[in-house]
């Protein structure tokens, strides 16, 4: 009458593994990486006791744009997955007892908001010719084309690979459920307002109940070629315009005999010759914009990009050019 438990209730309570079950952790909040970067913002700002006086912050992030990047990075990245046409296979180390949470917590999910695109789910495979799967409740059949991506020949099936009981994760695209996996690689994007220069859309990974390092404000990486308007800038404040003839030919750096000599080349693996500062910048020459750094100087330049307050890590050579330098993507969009 009090509601209590009995005690072989308890017993199989207290003998049942622990676990972590992160497949929630995200619907504290919709934008978990923004609350995250918001909350270690005003903490650096004000002290952690800000965070139990009942402060009310208001942010920039626009809930539209900010919906269209996280699906932006979960379909970049299970597409690229997708074009690399690796399969490996259904999920490995889940428990009977941890399948039935998940696909229990799922059927709740799908009923509350419904299938979201380029999502993942899990399933469990109920029969393999057809290959019929379970999502918790609802049962689909996934068609020759939902795992064409893995073989585009055709000649892979899901014989051999998958039985009845494993557990795979499946993509809601545009044309319904496809077979997928949990990504090896991650991504991150941050999208600023031109005008006030306030941060409208953050994402800081693929899934945040499984990582919750935020990528797009912590992860330093290479910038590539997004550095070079940064470089053409320097040059323009230096007495280049955007009529000045740069040439695109082959060059060769050695800056001691016993190495390797360093021999820049364009993306097309081609040369293009007489070059005006302009095109080079439009259509990102990797040789023309070394020769521009090699003029002004890599001091000059570094000095240049240091006033933006980008806090990267910036080489000292003109490997500099192709954007060799780390940097946050925050930072850099910033």
């Amino acid at each position: 009458t009090e509601g209590y438990i009995t005690e072989s209730e308890a017993k199989d309570a207290y003998s049942e593994p622990l676990m972590i079950t992160g497949e929630a952790v995200a619907l504290y909040t919709r934008y978990p990486y923004v609350t995250d970067q918001v909350k270690s913002q005003v903490v650096e700002r004000y002290g952690k006791d800000i965070l139990t006086s009942g402060l009310t912050i208001q942010t920039t992030i626009s809930p539209p744009l900010q919906e269209a990047a996280m699906q932006a990075v979960r379909k970049g990245v299970i597409e690229l997955e997708m074009r690399q046409g690796a399969y490996r296979g259904p999920e490995k180390g889940i428990s009977e007892t941890r399948k039935e949470r998940i696909l229990a917590f799922q059927e709740n999910q799908l009923a509350w908001k419904g299938e979201e695109l380029y999502q993942l789910y899990w399933a469990e495979v109920k029969t393999v010719s057809p290959l019929v799967v379970d999502l918790g409740g609802r049962t689909v059949e996934l068609t020759e084309q939902s795992y064409a991506w893995i073989n585009p020949k055709g000649s892979w099936t899901p014989a051999g690979v998958l039985e009845p009981g494993d557990v795979v994760r499946l993509c809601y695209t545009p044309d319904g459920f496809v077979l997928s996996q949990d990504p090896k690689v991650q991504a991150s994007l941050v999208a600023f307002d031109l005008q006030t220069g306030g941060t409208v859309a953050l994402v800081g990974g693929f899934d945040y109940s499984q990582s919750q390092f935020n990528r797009a404000v912590s992860a330093r990486r290479q910038s590539g070629s997004a550095i070079k308007p940064f470089i053409y800038a320097a040059a323009l404040d230096k007495g280049f315009h955007p009529a000045s003839i740069i040439f695109d030919t082959p060059i060769t750096f050695q800056e001691q005999e016993d190495e390797e000599p360093w021999k820049p080349k364009n993306y097309e693996n081609r040369f293009y010759g007489a070059t005006t500062l302009r095109t080079g910048l439009v259509l990102s020459r990797n040789v023309v914009t070394i020769k521009i750094l090699n003029e002004i100087g890599i001091g000059y330049a570094l000095n240049y990009l240091n006033r933006f307050g980008m806090e990267a890590e910036f080489p000292r050579d003109l490997s500099l050019a192709l954007g060799s330098g780390s940097v946050t993507p925050y930072n850099l969009a910033r």
